[in-house]
């Protein structure tokens, strides 16, 4: 009978006996029908083996990013650890799974002079978005927010009027980790945040979060001509030039509790430019 029990009905198991994330528990789940997909049925607990498993890594190499597969692998093996743990005891545990290596982090933000850019086109924005918001007032408010307190993209879309203080100190607990934090905002930022309708005011105003990103590439990043980003790439930017004079101050900004993290945000290109260039060698003589 084990041999005919389904990673997808285990994985209903996992994400109802562990406390993950919603995002983690969709991840799992990908990861889960990817595996059933390239074995063109249901991924079985049997399936669960070294030889499958890295045949199935080695195959994804042909159709997706290397960031992307060492996510799969991971909720993969999550999954398998704990149907090998006790007591479930449903397989033998992962012996050797091929390792996917990343390169170094090569993490990309805005110029000053591009972040400048954003928010005039921001400002040219006419109109409104659904419920009735500016769209030029959410565009520059949100950006100057994702700026301002290097938020993560849920953070930002859920923080409520009650949890920011008169000085612009919010209080809160980050979605992804669930640990406590307190960013701040300008004065600049709470006043375009005082002209929005609702609470959250930062909610994301589509259904789709897929709609907001056409939306920001299509009306903001693309008519500002500068390098397209998001939400993330805010929040590299504010890291970024944060570092130039305050490094010590980035892993509290980002919310880490421990520094590594940090080489994910900061674009040294622009923190600390390349600032010496070997000598003109090329001149011709006179």
């Amino acid at each position: 009978m084990i041999h005919a029990i389904t990673l997808r009905d285990q994985c209903v198991r996992y994400v109802r006996a562990r406390p993950i994330s919603t995002s983690s528990k969709y991840r799992m789940n990908r990861s889960v029908r990817l595996f059933g997909e390239w074995l063109s049925r249901d991924a079985l607990v049997s399936d669960l083996t070294d030889d499958v498993v890295n045949d199935w890594l080695h195959a994804l190499e042909a159709t997706h990013a290397d960031k992307s597969i060492k996510g799969f692998r991971g909720d993969l093996l999550a999954l398998w650890r704990w149907l090998a743990a006790p007591p479930q005891r449903l397989c033998d545990p992962p012996v050797y799974v091929r390792r996917i290596k990343l390169g170094e982090p090569c993490p990309i933000s805005w110029t000053a002079d591009e972040a400048a850019k954003i928010v005039a086109r921001c400002r040219e924005l006419t109109g409104t978005l659904p419920r009735g918001i500016s769209r030029s007032v959410y565009c520059e408010c949100l950006f100057r927010f994702g700026y301002d307190t290097g938020l993560r993209r849920m953070d930002a879309w859920t923080i409520r009027r009650n949890q920011i203080r008169p000085d612009g100190t919010i209080v809160m607990r980050q979605h992804k980790t669930g640990h406590a934090h307190w960013p701040r905002l300008r004065l600049e930022t709470m006043q375009l945040l005082s002209q929005l309708p609702h609470d959250p005011p930062l909610a994301c105003p589509y259904k789709k979060t897929s709609r907001w990103y056409k939306f920001w590439r299509e009306n903001v990043t693309g008519p500002a001509g500068v390098r397209h980003g998001a939400l993330q790439q805010i929040r590299r930017t504010g890291a970024t030039h944060l570092a130039i004079e305050h490094p010590e101050a980035v892993q509290r900004y980002l919310g880490h509790r421990t520094p590594e993290m940090q080489r994910y945000y900061i674009d040294w290109s622009i923190a600390k430019p390349q600032s010496h260039l070997p000598p003109d060698i090329f001149r011709d003589d006179e």
